[in-house]
């Protein structure tokens, strides 16, 4: 499987290029975008139960930064593909093919959706996996960090923010469990910079804008809704929380070794 994953990844990739050859330019979301976005999420699941099978006598270090690395990497790409459902784009005239998800699709998944994938990726690796959040908190802010931060000047701004969405509530969950959930849920709008300010807008008003605006929604248009957010965010840890208690291996899948 870990040779047929990459060659999936290929095709898909030549898939997207036969696309644009007959659609040319067109939205984020289409077809071969989408096999492009969840293939890395099933290889790097594959690759992060490949490390927490590893027997105990295995290097724990190794171990422990294969599974962090991987957990990374899976939160990242499963965030691609709900930015993928979420995100809207303007249409130019150069655009052919055009979809983008109706303003309740992008409702639903940025202010459940997101939330969850935050709250379950820290819980999945801490409980049962003992990994600290903090390291995959790292990964998770450096790559979206390179990748969307500081190759746009006009958001580079955003990335206290995206501090304050990531490293703040995961060192804060290695002092409280409850606390660091709490933040992770009331955050999330930080946790998911710059792109959480443009869905929000989408979502609740179904304006559309380009990301470069995003100074002006954040201190500007989407204030009077903070309270909205944070609070529906703080709704989904709690209801998260609950869970977890009441089901405490839900978000932690234990696979045990068979001798």
């Amino acid at each position: 499987m870990f040779a047929v994953i990459p060659a999936c990844l290929l095709l898909s990739g030549y898939f997207d290029l036969l696309w644009h050859d007959n659609f040319g330019f067109d939205s984020f979301l289409n077809p071969p975008h989408v096999m492009l976005s969840f293939i890395p999420i099933l290889y790097s699941f594959m690759i992060f139960k490949h490390f927490q099978k590893l027997p105990s006598t295995t290097n724990a270090y190794l171990k422990t930064s294969g599974q962090t690395i991987s957990l990374g990497v899976l939160w990242l790409s499963i965030t691609f593909l709900l930015l993928m459902f979420s995100l809207s784009s303007i249409k130019s005239a150069d655009t052919s093919f055009y979809i983008i998800p109706p303003p309740f699709v992008s409702l639903i998944i940025s202010f459940i959706a997101m939330p969850i994938l935050s709250l379950s990726i820290v819980y999945y690796g801490n409980v049962n996996n003992n990994i600290n959040p903090v390291y995959i908190a790292v990964l998770f802010t450096f790559s979206l960090t390179i990748s969307t931060i500081f190759a746009n000047p006009n958001i580079t701004f955003t990335f206290p923010y995206l501090l304050l969405g990531t490293i703040l509530p995961a060192f804060l969950y290695n002092k409280n469990k409850f606390v660091g959930l709490v933040l992770f849920g009331g955050l999330w709008i930080f946790t998911y910079v710059p792109y959480s300010f443009k869905i929000i807008l989408y979502s609740l008003t179904g304006v559309i804008v380009e990301l470069k605006h995003t100074l002006f929604l954040s201190s500007y248009y989407l204030i009077p809704y903070y309270p909205l957010i944070i609070a529906g965010g703080i709704y989904i840890a709690l209801f998260v929380y609950y869970i977890t208690r009441k089901h405490p291996n839900l978000f932690s899948i234990k696979i045990s070794t068979t001798k």
